[in-house]
């Protein structure tokens, strides 16, 4: 997050009150992207720092493509997202599905004026004098023991896309006693468990217990249960809630984990 190659970056469209205090409905984009490079950058605290939305986030007038009917009321936003993407592993982007994001905005503050580089709005873009924006969001007050203000299904294909963390393949500093070679997947990993060779459990086999509800389904639908190679490891087979095979290909395209995440963001400019 310091050095910015994990940001989610949100558009509110239509916005009335830039305080976020007043009751009314807005469009809200997401996407991700990355900060422009500087010696000065720190992604911990970066207001009205310059970003640009990845390909395939924005359209030519870098207006971000996601978008859904949100609500703020009393300075809380509530948001069903849908479909969005983010590189939470590596800079291979992972599919969230049935995304909600709830934040807290914080308090309002005049955006910072740029001397040629960021931070900060340029002369040329004609700020109304005396304007000011809530300058951050973070997580609300957490409910029912909950700690995520951003919660979404991981989608088994964007999984089967990103090659396993090196240190717990074989050779790595926590290897598995499961034998990964590098090659394979982080959704191999989370299918077929990991043990050290202590013989502590790092990470117990899961399996998926969601569905994405805009991809095709394979036969009776979900939950889906994914089957390993006992000699590769690889994930090579799917079944579905009645326990019949599916393709795999269809399986892995519906089939979903649940997560959750704690969010805390910055005012920034989208260039």
């Amino acid at each position: 997050m310091a050095n910015g190659t994990l940001s989610l970056l949100f558009a509110f469209r239509g916005l009335n009150d830039l305080s976020g205090n007043s009751a009314e409905s807005i469009s809200l984009g997401v996407g991700y992207g990355a900060p422009s490079v500087a010696p000065n950058y720190d992604g911990t605290s970066d207001l009205d720092w310059w970003y640009t939305p990845a390909a395939g986030q924005a359209d030519s007038s870098g207006t971000l493509y996601s978008s859904s009917a949100s609500s703020l009321l009393a300075g809380v936003l509530n948001a069903n997202t849908g479909n969005i993407q983010l590189p939470l592993f590596s800079e291979v982007p992972i599919s969230l599905s049935s995304t909600k994001v709830r934040l807290n905005l914080g308090a309002s503050s005049e955006p910072l004026a740029s001397s040629g580089l960021a931070p900060g709005h340029l002369a040329s873009e004609h700020l109304r004098a005396g304007l000011s924006s809530f300058a951050s969001a973070g997580p609300p007050p957490p409910r029912n023991g909950d700690p995520g203000e951003l919660c979404a299904n991981i989608s088994a294909a964007s999984l089967s896309a990103v090659v396993i963390p090196a240190a717990y393949a074989s050779g790595g500093t926590s290897q598995c006693s499961e034998g990964y070679v590098a090659t394979r997947s982080f959704l191999d990993l989370l299918v077929g468990g990991c043990t050290l060779a202590s013989g502590d459990a790092l990470l117990s086999p899961t399996q998926p217990e969601q569905a994405d509800p805009d991809a095709p389904q394979g036969g009776a639908g979900a939950p889906y249960r994914l089957t390993v190679n006992a000699t590769s490891h690889a994930v090579t087979g799917c079944r579905d809630k009645n326990n019949a095979l599916v393709t795999l290909a269809t399986c892995l395209k519906a089939a979903a984990y649940s997560s959750a995440y704690r969010l805390k963001t910055g005012r920034v400019i989208i260039k």
